[in-house]
This record gives C-alpha cells, sequence and structure tokens, in this order.
C-alpha cells in the first residue's frame, strides 16, 4: 500500500468511508497509472498550486551545456550560464468517473461493493488519461517505423534498431529514460524473440517466467491496451497552394478541387521526398484544407505536389522521458467547495504525485463518488527526435 500525502480534507460524511476509498484509489492509481510515470514532471511542490481548466503552467528545463579544454590559469575560465528553458504547459484535461451506491452498497464494509467500485473507477480514469497521452504524441511524432496494418516485432528488433539509431543521430540521452509503450499485439510478438528469451541474449530469464518484458536495445518496455488506431482516409492528396521552407501550415486538396480529408494525428511525404511531417491541426474549407504541421516544411513545395500518406495504423511508440510533459494541479473550485460544504476530499498519490479529488454527494436512497484529475500534456518541440511511432 502506498502512503498517500493529504493535501485537504474536509469530512461531512463518514471518515472511515473516505478513508477506504482513499486507500483503494492511491493503491489501484500506483498500479495502473503508465504514462505519467514515464514523461518529464514539475519540479519541486508546484504541484501543490490550485488551478483551473484552461489555466497554464510553466515546465522548466535547463539547455544542454558543452565540455571545453582546460585552460591552466588563476582562475577557470568560460564559464558556462545556467539557462533555464522555460515552457508553457495548458491545462486542457479535466476528467471524471462517477459512480452511485445505495445506501447498503456504500455502507456494506463486508461484502467490499465499494472497493471494487472504486477499484473500476481507477481503472477507467487511468485509461482515458493514457488515451489522451497517446493522441497527444500522434499530433507531434512525425517520424516513423514499421508499416501500417503489420504488427511490429514478429521476426526481429530491426524497427526499434532503427529508432535507437536515430535517436543516437538526435543526440537523444542514452540512459534509463528511453521507453517503449506497445499494443498487446506487438508486445507479445516481441515475448516470442531470442531477445527475450535466449537467457544469453536477455540476460536472465525473466520473460520466460512471467511473460512481461523488461529492456531490450537500451529501452524499457511496456504494454497498454489504450494504444489507439490511427485511421486514415483514402484517396489522392496533393498540395493545393505553394508553400515555402519553414512554413508551418500546408494547403491541400485531392488534386482536382475536392476536399483531402486529413485527419489530426495523419503522417505523410510530400513529393517523394523523405521528410516526413505529422498533422497538428486541421481547418476545413470547402473544397480545401489547411493543415497546421510538425515540423515544418523542410523545402519548397509547388501546387499539385503529391503528398503520400501513411496507411491506417495503431499507435505504438518509442520515446525518451524528456520529449513529453505532464503537469497536473488541485482544481481550486473543487477545493472552494470542500471548505464551503464539506463534501470533497483532495489528496496527492505519493508515487505520482497527482492530485486526485473525491466528491461525494447523497441523493434519494443512494449515494454518488466523483473521481477527478485536471492535466495537461505537452510535446517538447526541442527534442522531438526523441518520439517515434511504432507502426502496428
Amino acid at each position: 500500500m502506498h502512503t498517500l500525502f493529504i493535501l485537504v480534507v474536509f469530512m461531512a460524511i463518514d471518515a472511515n468511508l473516505m478513508d477506504r476509498m482513499i486507500a483503494v484509489i492511491g493503491d489501484q492509481w500506483a498500479k495502473r497509472c503508465v504514462m505519467p510515470t514515464l514523461c518529464s514532471r514539475e519540479t519541486g511542490q508546484t504541484f501543490l498550486s490550485p488551478a483551473g481548466k484552461g489555466d497554464t503552467v510553466t515546465m522548466t528545463d535547463i539547455e544542454p551545456m558543452a565540455a571545453q579544454d582546460v585552460v591552466p590559469g588563476n582562475f577557470p575560465v568560460g564559464y558556462q550560464e545556467i539557462t533555464p528553458n522555460s515552457r508553457p504547459l495548458k491545462l486542457d484535461y479535466w476528467k471524471e468517473i462517477n459512480i452511485k451506491l445505495t445506501f447498503s452498497e456504500g455502507g456494506n464494509a463486508v461484502d467490499g461493493t465499494i472497493e471494487v467500485a472504486a477499484q473500476r473507477a481507477v481503472n477507467a480514469l487511468c485509461e482515458e488519461i493514457d488515451k489522451t497521452f497517446f493522441l497527444e504524441m500522434a499530433k507531434y511524432t512525425y517520424q516513423t517505423v514499421g508499416t501500417g496494418g503489420t504488427a511490429p516485432f514478429a521476426s526481429d528488433l530491426s524497427a526499434l534498431k532503427t529508432v535507437a539509431t536515430r535517436f543516437a543521430v538526435n543526440s537523444v540521452p542514452n540512459d534509463a529514460d528511453r521507453f517503449v509503450v506497445l499494443d498487446p499485439f506487438a508486445y507479445n510478438n516481441a515475448t516470442n524473440l531470442a531477445a527475450f528469451q535466449d537467457a544469453s541474449k536477455a540476460g536472465g530469464l525473466h520473460t520466460l517466467p512471467s511473460g512481461s518484458l523488461d529492456q531490450a536495445l537500451g529501452f524499457q518496455w511496456y504494454q497498454s491496451n489504450n494504444i489507439p488506431t490511427q485511421t486514415t482516409n483514402s484517396g489522392t492528396v496533393a498540395v493545393d497552394l505553394a508553400g515555402t521552407a519553414g512554413q508551418a501550415t500546408l494547403v491541400t486538396d485531392n488534386g482536382a478541387g475536392a476536399i483531402s480529408n486529413f485527419k489530426v494525428g495523419d503522417t505523410f511525404t510530400i513529393a517523394g521526398n523523405a521528410q516526413e511531417y505529422s498533422v497538428v491541426a486541421v481547418s476545413n474549407g470547402s473544397t480545401e484544407q489547411t493543415l497546421s504541421i510538425f515540423p515544418k516544411l523542410a523545402a519548397n513545395v509547388a501546387d499539385g505536389d503529391a503528398i503520400t500518406r501513411k496507411a491506417a495504423h495503431v499507435l505504438n511508440y518509442a520515446f525518451h522521458r524528456s520529449a513529453i510533459q505532464f503537469a497536473s494541479r488541485p482544481h481550486r473550485q473543487m477545493l472552494s467547495m470542500g471548505r464551503n460544504s464539506g463534501n470533497v476530499t483532495t489528496f496527492i498519490e505519493q508515487r505520482t504525485n497527482i492530485p486526485l479529488t473525491i466528491q461525494y454527494q447523497e441523493g434519494h436512497a443512494q449515494e454518488s463518488w466523483s473521481l477527478m484529475c485536471l492535466y495537461g500534456i505537452g510535446i517538447t518541440p526541442l527534442k522531438e527526435g526523441g518520439l517515434h511511432r511504432i507502426l502496428g
């Protein structure tokens, strides 16, 4: 059981009942919350500061430094300033799960109804948070390996070797903060590989008895049932208006004056160039679409240039922790309600440092519980080399 730091507790209900809910929620959250533990987080105690949906918080990183030759003398020369790189992150998501129990169900400590209900609520909320991660990542993950519609790692680790090479080229840190998150088909393909089953190659027999993967090629491996599929519309697509290098938008149509049906998260290339792009946002016109793209155009494009979209694929990911940022805060209005009515409790789950809010209400012969989480997700533009799709 994980210890919980209670931030705010105002009780107008059975304290034992609330304690049971908090204990079950905290323990289950520590087991099921995956993606927020694999990304960069706020430092210090900033996660204790109340906020509201749509508020912006500041994430801080330190710019890279460079070594130099030693120059003998009375004092060192060439001091490097510590340059914070501050980036705003918007708290766009306020998610909840609501459950209802009759008074007999809620008050029965013997049959475990309330514990089971709390576990189910945590599972649903964690799944929703993971899904928002994967969809936000798709907007900025333009580099791909593998083939859409084919689960990777059926025969070897070549897809991940390609990613590892690209990480090295982009100077992505080679440390314990490299991760792979896969759907069950890709993950279970990998469990059959010699890299995990052969003790002489895997460094142990962990995979055989447990069926779970640990590490390969410098990446920590995770499985998720919440990874979505990027469905891609078929048909011819072309540039509708010439664009210049460095441009962050692209106007497209179907090559014959009709809309091109791009969707957020689609990836594509232009005129046979190897440079890949992802769609961050879409604005539909009557006969064309204006795409916000990432990265910016690497070269000039001409009206009529052919665009090749990646086929539909599962959004498996390989990434470095520094490429993704996550922030969560207690919701200020919910804290105020707790002070005024006594039916709201906000606490911090200690392993993840994520504030969670429980709201309790009584109705006619029944009670309702809501579990809420306010958070935001960001992709660090300077670290995009550390974020890849492994198509499935």
